[in-house]
């Protein structure tokens, strides 16, 4: 398990800007209609973008996603911590 995290916080440089925001705002508990209506997307595109971040990073569900993105951001103590480069206020 601790391996696939790893892999899972590696993996998120490779997502695109719009997944990435799209994660972070799973991570602070938004519905899929709440992130399509706040980016201008429909429901089916926030879906798509999830499957691909789950592609992505390997995780298989959406708390597996919530906590990788929390992981990131240094707010849930993960086994080792990478830098993704990114900041939210």
């Amino acid at each position: 398990m601790i391996d696939s995290r790893q892999r899972g916080l590696s993996a998120l440089s490779a997502l695109s800007d719009r997944e990435h925001e799209v994660l972070c705002r799973l991570a602070e508990g938004h519905t899929y209609g709440a992130i399509a209506r706040a980016l201008g997307l429909s429901t089916h595109t926030v879906d798509t973008y999830v499957r691909r971040i789950r592609a992505k990073t390997g995780v298989h569900n959406r708390m597996q996603l919530v906590l990788l993105a929390l992981g990131a951001e240094g707010r849930v103590p993960v086994s080792r911590s990478t830098d993704t480069g990114t900041e939210n206020p």
